[in-house]
């Protein structure tokens, strides 16, 4: 009968069906499962290669520092095989595929990112390990007069950066707020690693002809009182003249900028028109050159100031109170009038403590250029352990507390590869900074509290989010200080009050919403400088008291890169955290 036909048939389909929808199913499973498998055995040999680069570094650096440049080329050989390794693993199906997939993705493709970076890294250096070697053993033999043979290194150097530069801006890329496990944390150090391979890039070229290895250099060396904070750190109180050949130093008396605060005034020419404007006339006067986040201003300023009244120089070399302590800890200690700096105490010793052990002005300045010279004359007396100055001065270099510049156009250029160019980048991206310099001629900066959120709104599309940056400063000045720390040289304001300038350093191409400080309007000083949309208040800040200054505005659309704020070295150091939004509707 056609109903029960019609009937029948349909069971027959109904049956076929279901064998073949959990016969695909099965399949599924035993694909699944065998994707599973392969991700855990591939997963597992990239793992181990990734184990087998992180123990091979260790291997080269240690067999390096033994002396052992036959292991160290070995080990070189082997970590190049690893690196390869974890790039053919993490780079492969059906890793790749996973890329794509939801939550895991990022992380995916962040790991095959930084595989692929190590193995290009290491690719690009092949065939140069024994000159690698060499040149390294080199500086563990020689010290500071190894490193003029390092500038053989530099073509092997520049191959390395540019091979890292793809995976590099990949792994920057991807939001950190995406990434699951220890991804975020990988990231960091893949960063940091790439950074480091464009350091070595700019050191290879920049550093040998600093030290003379091509004639006779004369750097400059100021010292920088972050008591007093100028925008590249502090105040330049003290200065030496350094004569350098061959990696060997001879240092001249070292003297105070007081006569130079009085009596100089320092041609801008070379300073682009809107930083001038933006800062005026001050930028002119010793006490003012350095006003600016940018550090190549204030050394080409004090190149020209100097060559005005005493000699000219080819490199600047700025340090601060907390790159001097670093210096002790590979030199030692000092002493002079009874007292006795090392790496422990230097840094609060000149920030603070020398202003109670020595309250007359002329008798601090005479034990500042006492203890200056006493250092540069040991650094000139004995060869340098140039890794453990590495080790000892490189916190303070990557916080900008260790600054270079040079009028050598092509040696200045590769300093700018480095952070001790101190360079505010005038390119598009979501980068910003701040300038806090004291307009009062205090000391009191010591015992500032310092800290900044950057609320990035880089990753929105037009017209997409705010940006925000919220710059706070605590003055936690102690009674009973020395009256030259806590006066009001402007003549304004009662002792332990202060006055100070804070500009914030918008990203190139951002436009302002809103400011305030306290919640208040206040004049503000608007400019440019390197590009950079540049927003200034001046701040009366009382003994005790905290002010907040916030700068809203908009930023170009930048999804492919990670914000970046650059902290001013302060005495105490600043707290940053930069925000990025997790939803932009």
């Amino acid at each position: 009968m056609p109903v029960r036909v019609r009937h029948t048939v349909g069971v027959q389909e109904s049956e076929s069906g279901r064998r073949f929808w959990v016969g695909a199913l099965w399949s599924l499973v035993v694909a699944l499962g065998l994707l599973v498998l392969w991700f855990l055995i591939t997963g597992l040999l990239g793992a181990l290669a990734a184990n087998s680069i992180q123990n091979q570094a260790a291997a080269v650096s240690q067999a390096l520092r033994d002396g052992d440049t036959e292991a160290a080329v070995s080990e070189i050989a082997a970590l190049r095989d690893s690196a390869a390794t974890a790039d053919a693993r993490f780079n492969s199906a059906p890793w790749s595929w996973a890329a794509d997939f939801p939550v895991v993705g990022p992380t995916v493709a962040l790991v095959g990112a930084i595989a692929e970076g190590s193995n290009a890294v290491a690719a690009s250096t092949e065939g140069a390990d024994e000159q690698i070697s060499a040149a390294i053993q080199q500086i563990q033999d020689d010290g500071a007069e190894g490193l003029v043979g390092l500038g053989e290194l530099a073509p092997v150097a520049d191959a390395a950066a540019e091979a890292v530069k793809p995976s590099q801006a990949l792994v920057a890329s991807i939001r950190p707020s995406d990434l699951s496990g220890p991804g975020e944390e990988l990231q960091a150090e893949f960063l940091d690693t790439a950074a480091g391979v464009e350091v070595a890039a700019g050191a290879a070229r920049a550093l040998p002809v600093m030290l003379g290895a091509e004639g006779d250099r004369r750097w400059m060396v100021l010292v920088q009182n972050t008591a007093e904070a100028r925008g590249t750190g502090g105040l330049i109180g003290a200065y030496s003249i350094v004569d350098v050949r061959d990696g060997r130093f001879k240092p001249q008396s070292a003297q105070t900028t007081n006569e130079l605060f009085k009596t100089q005034t320092i041609p801008l020419a070379g300073i682009p028109k809107d930083t001038r404007e933006f800062w005026g006339a001050s930028l002119s006067k010793w006490w003012g050159l350095n006003l600016d986040r940018n550090f190549p201003f204030a050394g080409q300023l004090s190149a020209r100031g100097i060559a005005a009244v005493e000699s000219s120089v080819d490199d600047i070399v700025s340090l601060d109170a907390r790159a001097v302590a670093g210096l002790l800890k590979v030199t030692g200690p000092v002493s002079d009038s009874g007292v006795t700096v090392d790496s422990q105490n230097a840094a609060d010793f000149f920030t603070k403590d020398i202003y109670k052990e020595f309250p007359n002005p002329d008798k601090k300045d005479e034990v500042t250029i006492a203890l200056t010279e006493k250092m540069l004359q040991k650094i000139a007396a004995q060869p340098l352990d140039v890794f453990a100055l590495i080790e000892a001065l490189g916190p303070a270099a990557q916080d900008g507390r260790v600054l270079t510049y040079s009028t050598d156009v092509a040696v200045q250029e590769s300093l700018e590869r480095m952070p001790t160019a101190g360079l505010v980048p005038d390119t598009p991206g979501p980068w910003a900074t701040v300038a806090i310099n004291d307009l009062a001629g205090s000391k009191m900066d010591a015992y500032w509290d310092t800290g900044v959120i950057y609320e990035s709104a880089s990753r929105c599309e037009a017209p997409g989010g705010t940006s925000k940056i919220s710059v706070t400063v605590q003055n936690n000045a102690p009674t009973g200080l020395p009256s030259y720390v806590d006066i009001r040289a402007d003549g304004g304001g009662e002792p332990g009050s202060t006055k100070i300038g804070i500009a914030a350093y918008a990203p190139v191409g951002a436009e302002l919403l809103a400011y305030s400080l306290d919640d208040e309007v206040v004049p503000l000083d608007t400019g440019v400088s390197r590009n950079h949309p540049a927003w200034q208040a001046a701040v009366e800040l009382q003994r005790g008291q905290t002010r907040t200054f916030v700068v809203e505005f908009t930023e170009p659309f930048e999804p492919g890169l990670r914000a970046q704020f650059s902290a001013q070295p302060m005495t105490n150091d600043m707290a940053v955290a930069v925000v990025t939004p997790q939803d932009c509707g």
